[in-house]
């Protein structure tokens, strides 16, 4: 029988106010809303974070105030892990398709060109959703 592995518990507000600030979190609310950026401040009652939030045009910095009573889950954000899972997924799609094109010509010429710039193409693409978007997901710091 293995033995049980003690886990840090996850229901202590004390451990959302001891993070850094600048440090990554995501920030899942109780009506489903999600954030995720730089760590300001926690009080007893609240979390804030500069969010990183679509804007017109582009993307923008906001900074959000949420009540502890609002908040289902705070998780660790690495934006770099993100950056590099996007780029890896969107460099793999660009390959598939650039191989599936490179297949289909009817010509020896440049082989394999079509494979090499759909991979460029896609893993800057990927990378450059990852750094908007939480594809990897952190370890749980506070869950209700």
């Amino acid at each position: 029988m293995a033995p049980c592995l003690a886990q840090k518990a996850v229901n202590d507000w004390q451990a959302v106010r001891s993070l850094a600030v600048g440090d990554g979190v995501s920030v899942e609310t109780t009506a489903g809303e999600k954030f995720h950026g730089a760590f300001v401040a926690a009080t007893q009652d609240s979390v804030v974070l500069e969010s990183d939030e679509r804007g017109a045009p582009g993307r923008r910095i906001r900074q959000r105030t949420v009540a502890q009573a609002d908040v289902r889950e705070i998780r660790h954000y690495n934006r770099g892990a993100s950056i590099l899972a996007g780029a890896g997924i969107g460099g793999a799609v660009g390959a598939g398709i650039g191989g599936g094109i490179d297949l289909a010509a009817k010509s020896d010429e440049d082989k394999g060109l079509a494979t090499a710039v759909f991979t460029l193409l896609g893993a800057v693409l990927g990378a450059l959703i990852g750094r908007h978007a939480v594809i990897i997901r952190g370890g749980a710091i506070y869950r209700r």
